[in-house]
């Protein structure tokens, strides 16, 4: 669920004694989660489409950059590299000269991109046939990252 309710539920959880593994998506991937849990947080699982930079290969690189850009930032946001693969991965089709709908659909479908995060590339449907999933684990009241997945 979302932050607000996955913290208030766990927290609930513990307070009645479950101790069953706590697992979510990326709805509860938020510092709002952190705080509404407390320390019933530590040791929950949060499963999320953005890439934890740390894990993939140029990651760090782009976390150096971004942080150079944004200096007042500590790290970046969720789904900053997936955005910014997006993006250019959109620029490059415009580059190459596809300007309209039709035809930026025409060249994402027939086009890979390796982009920070990971190498895009669509299906017939528009969806991205190499998807991942990150897993992260709250220890000391941060989200650490621990695999990916796919």
């Amino acid at each position: 669920g979302y932050y607000q309710e996955a913290g208030v539920l766990l927290r609930q959880l513990r307070d009645a004694g479950v101790t069953a593994p706590f697992v979510t998506d990326d709805g509860a991937f938020d510092g709002g989660f952190l705080s509404g849990a407390g320390a019933a947080a530590e040791g929950a699982i949060v499963l999320c489409p953005c890439a934890a930079l740390s894990l993939v290969p140029r990651g760090p690189e782009f976390l150096a950059r971004y942080l150079r850009a944004f200096p007042n930032a500590t790290e970046a946001g969720n789904y900053a590299g997936e955005a910014y693969d997006a993006t250019n991965f959109l620029l490059d089709a415009i580059v190459h000269g596809a300007t309209s709908r039709p035809a930026i659909n025409a060249y994402l479908r027939t086009r890979t991109w390796a982009g920070v995060t990971r190498t895009l590339q669509f299906d017939a449907t528009g969806e991205n046939a190499r998807s991942a999933m990150f897993a992260y684990r709250v220890e000391n009241g941060r989200f650490v990252p621990l695999t990916v997945i796919g």
